[in-house]
């Protein structure tokens, strides 16, 4: 996985675990880190273990390491993100194109007009289909996006964070904005930044993003947010 601290990627974990105990097997996990060298690490580290099979949320990488191990009869699950790649692959995840029209839906009949959108590496498939599901819902309603409001980084807090600070201190944002994250740690790393420039929510940027599950109910203000069922992911996957 590529960050185990990352609730929604613990609880796929926690899925799978619970599919491989029922079957008498058991689970490695490797956390990648984001990183596409450390991902091809674990990857022909897991292959030298003999693994059963591989269940693999990538972060983008060489689609050939995938392939070289399958020839070799290695089963390979994908789940979240898929490579860029030809061949077919066994993939668990949900509709994030359709998932985030409905967020920008959701945004456009509650009246917002102005948005930005902070998503992840473009090389991968989640990043990529949450900003083309976005971006064609506002296409759809005749909603135009200032470009300089859109910002590609990495599914981290560090990136919602630098990217909205720079947006705050660098472009005159018109109130009320809307913003779209492609995942929880983004908008965490946003919000900082908002909060830091002593700006509210929602009344000056409205916040929506990915798996922002508050199991306490003690965040205020809470986000609006698309919670993929990760448990479910997983014992699919395994299974």
């Amino acid at each position: 996985v590529p960050d185990i601290s990352n609730a929604f990627y613990a609880n796929i974990i926690k899925g799978i675990e619970k599919a491989t105990r029922e079957n008498d097997q058991s689970i490695i996990v490797c956390n990648s880190d984001e990183n596409i060298k450390m991902e091809e690490e674990y990857v022909q580290l897991l292959a030298q273990k003999q693994v059963m099979g591989l269940i693999i949320a990538s972060v983008g990488g060489n689609p050939e390491v995938f392939k070289q191990y399958r020839q070799h009869e290695l089963p390979i699950v994908f789940i979240d993100n898929l490579p860029q790649i030809k061949d077919n692959y066994d993939y668990v995840a949900i509709d994030n194109y359709k998932a985030s029209y409905k967020l920008a839906e959701h945004l456009i009949e509650q009246g917002y007009r102005k948005f930005a959108l902070i998503t992840g590496p473009l090389n991968q498939s989640t990043a990529l289909e949450r900003q083309e599901g976005f971006i064609k819902c506002l296409e759809d309603n005749s909603i135009e996006i200032n470009k300089k409001l859109i910002a590609s980084g990495e599914f981290k807090l560090e990136s919602g964070y630098s990217i909205m600070s720079k947006w705050l201190k660098q472009i005159e944002i018109e109130k009320p904005l809307a913003l779209f994250a492609a995942n929880n740690f983004i908008a965490y790393g946003a919000i900082k930044a908002i909060n830091e420039a002593g700006l509210k929510i929602p009344e000056y940027v409205a916040v929506v993003c990915f798996d922002a599950v508050d199991v306490t109910g003690l965040i205020i203000p809470q986000i609006t947010s698309v919670n993929q069922p990760a448990f479910e992911i997983g014992t699919i996957a395994a299974n």
